[in-house]
């Protein structure tokens, strides 16, 4: 490496990390000592190997805390008064949802149902479960053989509500249309009356 004219960018990490042979430590240090460019790549160099080392020995959270801070300090405000007024709207609206969805999940008065107009309610409900390898055929196939259509679901675990061409006072009927279903394993994982 001729010193005057070759920048030794390729060996400056290995100078910082000291993994250099003594004769190439040498001519590094030696066209450090006449370049001011490399010396500065060499700082550089430096410091993000101190910031490493500082980044290994604090954990992630203690990193994240530190950049807050110094955010906040070139900042000079108060992450308080950031939040624009759009913002704080958006807050109280979406807690006002919650608010609402709450009520009316805990409004539970009765055994009142709410249908849809002209729905015709004959027929006693049960809850089903299908397979997840259920085809739609299969599905339909079977709720034709019991006379059953579904009126609701699936809810979040994935039961459906199926009403049964059956009366609901005629426990009997109800009871032996469950079993029929029950034993319809390939297609259902659960039947309960509802």
């Amino acid at each position: 490496m001729n010193d005057a004219t070759r920048h030794p960018l390729d060996l400056l990490p290995f100078l910082v990390n000291g993994t250099l042979s003594a004769a190439e430590r040498e001519q590094v240090e030696r066209h450090l000592a006449a370049c001011a460019a490399c010396r500065e790549e060499a700082g550089f160099l430096r410091a993000l190997k101190d910031g490493v080392r500082a980044a290994e020995t604090a954990g992630p959270g203690e990193l994240g805390w530190q950049r807050l801070q110094r955010a906040l300090r070139q900042d000079g405000r108060s992450p308080r008064r950031r939040a624009p007024g759009w913002m704080k709207l958006a807050l109280a609206a979406s807690l006002g949802a919650v608010v609402l969805q709450t009520a009316l999940l805990l409004d539970r008065s009765g055994d009142r149902v709410y249908r849809p107009a002209g729905e015709q309610t004959t027929g006693a409900v049960v809850q089903l479960r299908f397979r997840a390898q259920a085809t739609e055929a299969q599905i339909r196939a079977l709720l034709q053989a019991v006379g059953g259509r579904i009126v609701d679901g699936p809810g979040a675990l994935g039961v459906y509500r199926v009403q049964l061409a059956v009366d609901p006072g005629d426990t009997g009927a109800l009871r032996r249309r469950i079993e029929s279903l029950r034993a319809q394993d390939a297609v259902v994982t659960h039947v309960a009356p509802d």
